[in-house]
């Protein structure tokens, strides 16, 4: 599904080089729910923005599928993050003029579905996530939590491959965070979603299958998910706890 080989990344200034990936490599299978942890400057936001095509990286491939984003043009970019990929963004990112609705609706709109395509898929997102009631509300009208639920049914409108997470729970108080989860729990039990998040939470973390920890731009240590979620979340800590500098930030 997705692969990361050598994955290098360094900002550069007049004076200085910051070496931020140093050699990143590892796979995500389909159906899978990875996070991403780490201090910061550990490289984590860097990867996901790498991952997505936002940035370039100085070396290595990128492979969703058959396709490797670091080679792909501008155009094919923009393709690929339309059909092929989905986000969710710490900060929502809805259109406070749109309805639930509707902004579900807006990037299917995009690549020109047909209107009947447009109501199905929207009206099974909608009920899949547990939003009906708030289906014809404006953002400002709902809840934190009913909003990133939103932004996970917009990610999945046109099918991607992978969703990709960017703290989605770091502007959220306990209740609406567990909200979100359970919707990140559902789209892997309904439609056997891939997805991966970056977080700094452990709690959102126990909800994944694997744990990949970055430190000073490399991957130092992973963790597999052996046991029920209480048990998973204990073994995180006690994880984390051996990856110096990262247990502290996530306690």
């Amino acid at each position: 599904m997705l692969k990361l080989e050598n994955i290098k990344k360094t900002y550069r200034t007049k004076e200085i080089n910051y070496f931020v990936l140093k050699g990143i490599s590892f796979n995500v299978k389909k159906g899978e729910f990875v996070s991403i942890m780490g201090p910061s400057g550990s490289g984590k936001t860097t990867l996901l923005n790498i991952i997505s095509g936002f940035i370039p990286a100085d070396e290595g491939k990128v492979l969703l599928g058959d396709k490797d984003l670091l080679k792909a043009n501008k155009d094919l970019l923009a393709e690929l993050r339309q059909s092929e990929m989905g986000f969710v963004f710490q900060d929502f990112m809805l259109i406070d003029a749109l309805t639930t609705s509707e902004n579900i609706m807006l990037p299917q709109i995009i690549i020109n579905k047909k209107k009947e395509e447009i109501a199905e898929k929207t009206n099974y997102l909608i009920k899949m996530l547990g939003i009906e009631d708030i289906a014809d509300k404006y953002p400002n009208e709902i809840s934190g939590g009913q909003k990133q639920r939103i932004a996970i049914a917009r990610a999945l409108a046109n099918n991607p491959k992978i969703i990709l997470a960017d703290e989605p729970t770091g502007n959220l108080d306990s209740k609406s965070a567990q909200s979100v989860l359970e919707a990140f729990f559902i789209i892997r039990k309904e439609i056997r979603a891939t997805i991966v998040m970056v977080t700094h939470d452990a709690v959102s973390a126990s909800y994944s299958d694997r744990i990949i920890a970055l430190k000073d731009g490399k991957v130092v240590e992973e963790l597999q998910k052996k046991d029920n979620q209480r048990n998973y979340l204990d073994q995180i800590f006690s994880f984390l706890g051996k990856v110096n500098g990262v247990s502290n930030e996530l306690k």
